[in-house]
This record gives C-alpha cells, sequence and structure tokens, in this order.
C-alpha cells in the first residue's frame, strides 16, 4: 500500500507513490525583529483581517510598478498582460496611464490582480487604470490586461509604456518599468514564480502559444545567475516534451531533446523549469528573460520566434495550492493549501477563487502548522472563499496556559484543508483554483511579502483512469502501473484512481474499479 502525503511540488491531491517524493528541506530559523515600536500594530492586524482589510504599515518609502509584457499573433484574441507593483510598505491607491500602438492592440478588460478595487477608461493613446485600496507591503499582480491584436498587425515589438503614475498617500516615489508586446507566429512565456530564499527548489512554466503546428522548441533563459540556479526541466502532461539544458553566460540554454509532435496549434505549458534562489538573496523581484527563441514546425523549418519574460519573486513566503480532484456528485474532496515561510507567523489570510457554480466550500480545517491559532475561519466572497487565521503567536490569554508560545514556525507544509462538494452535473475537466489577497504578518504585526502557485481541481468519471469515457481493465492495468512507479500520473489519472476516495491509490481501487466494471 502506498500513502500519498501531501507536497508542495506534487501534480495532484494524491501525491506519486513513495518512491518519487522529494526530499524535505532544514527549518529555517531567523532572528527576532526587535522593532517594539510596532508592538501595537498586532492587534489592527488581526482586527483589519477579520473585517477583511489588509494589513497596514506605518511608514511608506517606495514603489515599482513593472510591465510583464505579452504576445500574440494577428488576429489572436484575449491575451493577458500582467502589471506587477512592488511596495515597501502600505499603499492606498495607485494610477497610471497605459500607452501602447491603439492601431495594432486594443484592450477588451482589465481584471484585479491582487487589489480589490480597479475601474478604467480609454483615453487616448492608451487606457487609464485606478486602484483604491489599502495594500500590504509585498510584491505581485496588481492588474491584468487584456489584449486583442488587429488581424492585419505587422510582426515585431510594440511597446507598452507606464505614465502618469500617482500613488496618493502612498509611496514617496515609484520607479517604473515599461514592457513590449511581441506579435509573431509563436510566443514563448516564461510564466511567473517565486520562493524563500534557500528554500525549497520551485517550478516555473514556460508557455508556448501559435497558429501553427510545432515539432520542437529551442531558447534561452536569462537570469541573475548569482541568486537563481537551475536544478533541472521537466516535461509537461500537455506537451510530453523532453529538454536538454547547459549552462551559458548568464543564464541556461534549452533544446527540446525528445517527445512527441504536436500536430495541431500550439497552447499550453511545454517544460517546468526548477529554480531556487540563493540563502543570501533579496527579498525583490529576479527578471526571467526568454531569448533567441526557434518554433521548428511539422516539416522541420526552424522559425524565430517572440519570447515574453517572467519574474521570480523572491519572499518570505509561499503560498502553494495542491491540486485535487473528485468524482462529480462528492461531497468529500480536500483541497490542501500550503505555506512554506522563513520567518515566524502570526496571522495568515488569502482568498480562494473557484469556479462556484459545480464546486461548494462545505468546510476548512486547520491542520498541524496552523493550530496555534486562536482564529481561523472563513466566510464565503464573490467567486470563493476568504480563509483567516490571526493570533498565531499564543501568549498568556484567558484560553491558553501562560507558557503557550506556540507560533507557525519557519517551514514547509499544509495550513489548511478545504473540503469541497461536486455538484452531480459538473462537466467532467480541470477547473482552475487562484489564490488572491494575500497577506502575511510575524508577532510584532509586521507585514510580509508572500507569492502563490495556483493549481486546479480535476472532475472525473469514478474508475475512468485513463479518462477515454469507458471503465474497463484497461484502467485497471493503468491503476496498477501507477502503484509500481512505472506510470507517472497526470492530476486526472490520481483523481479517477482513487476509486475508494480515501486520499491513496491502492490494491484497493483494483478491487473498486472491477467491481465497477462487474456491476457491482
Amino acid at each position: 500500500m502506498h500513502s500519498f502525503a501531501a507536497i508542495p511540488q506534487q501534480r495532484g491531491r494524491r501525491a506519486l507513490p513513495e518512491c518519487t517524493l522529494a526530499e524535505s528541506v532544514p527549518e529555517l530559523i531567523l532572528a527576532d525583529n526587535e522593532d517594539r515600536k510596532t508592538k501595537s500594530r498586532l492587534l489592527l492586524c488581526s482586527l483589519g483581517l477579520v473585517m477583511g482589510v489588509s494589513v497596514v504599515s506605518l511608514n511608506a518609502q517606495e514603489a515599482s510598478l513593472k510591465v510583464v509584457g505579452g504576445g500574440g499573433w494577428p488576429g489572436s484574441t484575449g491575451h493577458v498582460v500582467p502589471i506587477y507593483l512592488r511596495n515597501e510598505d502600505f499603499m492606498w491607491g495607485c494610477r497610471f496611464n497605459l500607452l501602447f500602438d491603439t492601431n495594432v492592440l486594443t484592450v477588451t478588460n482589465v481584471r484585479m490582480g491582487e487589489w480589490r478595487n480597479l475601474s478604467w477608461s480609454d483615453i487616448e493613446g492608451g487606457i487609464y487604470v485606478r486602484m483604491s485600496t489599502y495594500d500590504e507591503a509585498g510584491l505581485g499582480p496588481v492588474a491584468n490586461i487584456i489584449f486583442n491584436v488587429a488581424a492585419d498587425a505587422s510582426h515585431g515589438e510594440y511597446i507598452l509604456t507606464l505614465a502618469d503614475v500617482e500613488v496618493p498617500g502612498g509611496a514617496d516615489s515609484v520607479v517604473t518599468e515599461d514592457g513590449a508586446f511581441s506579435v509573431a507566429h509563436s510566443v514563448l512565456t516564461a510564466k511567473r514564480g517565486g520562493g524563500v530564499p534557500g528554500g525549497l527548489e520551485r517550478r516555473v512554466a514556460v508557455e508556448l502559444k501559435a497558429n501553427r503546428s510545432a515539432a520542437g522548441c529551442g531558447f534561452d533563459l536569462f537570469f541573475d545567475t548569482d541568486v537563481l540556479a537551475v536544478g533541472g526541466v521537466l516535461p509537461t502532461d500537455y506537451a510530453q516534451w523532453e529538454f536538454d539544458w547547459n549552462p551559458i553566460d548568464g543564464g541556461i540554454r534549452f533544446l527540446k531533446a525528445s517527445g512527441p509532435m504536436i500536430l495541431s496549434s500550439v497552447s499550453g505549458t511545454i517544460c517546468d523549469i526548477v529554480l531556487a534562489a540563493a540563502e543570501e538573496a533579496a527579498y525583490r523581484d529576479y527578471g526571467l528573460a526568454i531569448d533567441n527563441v526557434v518554433v521548428t514546425d511539422t516539416v522541420g523549418n526552424a522559425e524565430p520566434a517572440a519570447g515574453v519574460n517572467g519574474i521570480f519573486s523572491v519572499a518570505h513566503g509561499v503560498y502553494t495550492i495542491v491540486n485535487s480532484g473528485g468524482f462529480a456528485g462528492s461531497q468529500s474532496s480536500t483541497v490542501e493549501v500550503h505555506l512554506e515561510n522563513d520567518t515566524r507567523i502570526a496571522v495568515i489570510v488569502f482568498d480562494l477563487h473557484f469556479d462556484t457554480d459545480n464546486l461548494t466550500a462545505l468546510d476548512v480545517e486547520s491542520t498541524e502548522r496552523s493550530d496555534p491559532c486562536i482564529g481561523f475561519q472563513w466566510q464565503d466572497v464573490e467567486g470563493g472563499i476568504r480563509l483567516i487565521a490571526f493570533d498565531c503567536h499564543g501568549g498568556p490569554k484567558a484560553a491558553y496556559p501562560v507558557d503557550h508560545v506556540e507560533r507557525i514556525w519557519p517551514d514547509t507544509g499544509s495550513v489548511a484543508q478545504v473540503c469541497f462538494e461536486i455538484t452531480k452535473e459538473a462537466p467532467l475537466g480541470l477547473y482552475e483554483l487562484r489564490m488572491s489577497d494575500v497577506s502575511l504578518a510575524d508577532p510584532l504585526g509586521h507585514s510580509f511579502s508572500a507569492v502563490v502557485e495556483n493549481g486546479a481541481f480535476a472532475v472525473v468519471r469514478q474508475g475512468d483512469v485513463n479518462g477515454d469515457g469507458d471503465v474497463n481493465v484497461a484502467d485497471v492495468i493503468l491503476l496498477i502501473s501507477i502503484i509500481l512507479c512505472s506510470h507517472e500520473a497526470t492530476l486526472g489519472e490520481l483523481s479517477a484512481a482513487d476509486c475508494t476516495n480515501d486520499d491513496e491509490v491502492n490494491v484497493l481501487d483494483a478491487v473498486c474499479i472491477v467491481n465497477i466494471i462487474l456491476g457491482g
């Protein structure tokens, strides 16, 4: 029998058997912050989080606003261009113009990132965006701009310029960094990643979008090699491509080595690059620059393609949604939220967004890591739920002994378990699980930056391990391959294979599937 312990890097709620589990990392213990002048902010922090208001700090200093960039091909639609904010302390609001070639690019919508109030309007030569709310110190996407590309657009790069930036009641100064939108037949994008200094290795997805079939790809990834190190490159379920990689000056060169040809237009993650931040890494954003991209079509023609840069954020904490799944009509499908932190935590809060038409949150439970929190609650918000755990540092309170001084110490593991009900009518497939409005604070009330690794929830048919719509002996054979570690299961396969719905995949599930085949 294989037990399936949840780990941050696993692909499904039910982790792969023990033969594939990653090793844990040593606990990181940092020195206490002795700034006694901010003790009183802990009460403000706790009360504010319960009322839905983010942690507020006292001193405004500096902020940076950055356009990450994007790409697409002529006539394509729905391309997301994130705008990231990094602020040293709280901000009351942020306003800016985003200027671009309106003959080539058209904005169809602006979605909120990690701020709660956002409005936008068209102006000559671009758009005007206004955000107003409290925002604690940190880094992350504050707005996602949705672009369409004109059908007659010429291939090339189009500059996205930030102008007239204002932060009323916020930072003393704002540094801006413009971006670019690349128009080409193929666009390779380094997605956002993040981790804590000296912490776990983290996956950074590389996504390929194209209007032509592709059989291969090569590219350079440049980054600060003094801070970030590549631990490997992993194939994805989507492309199943294997990549060779070799160091170059200032980065790594990646080249597809083997794997199936993709015979249709490409749109998906072609590999995951494993990155880790050095122990001495500063808490800030580090650029991931993609260059020298070449995509090979199915007849062997190599064509240059556009590269869209990404970001690796080094922060005090990383929230991870562990992928999960279940059967339509089930009332016991669990999703775990993990936290990796390198300093003591007294307050955690985040919003979890999901398809509320097909998924309903029934309960939220604390775990061993979050048990010290005297307040652990959740409430419904639009498009999901908000989870709040506060005052986790303990201390002399009526409900606890005087010597109770538990905290959420530096470590990695689960801090919350969300139990979902799946509607009987839920269509089979993957559903996005997304976090926003993430917050962390220490026992003195200092707010910390955090980054997010979103996940997915697979709704599957019980016992249909290979996903072909039937439950038969082929599913039993694939299940045995998963148990014996001869097949690396996908999220959907793991979810369907757990026929007994006990968060383990073992011989009892084979018996369960046989009973389904026999009509039992």
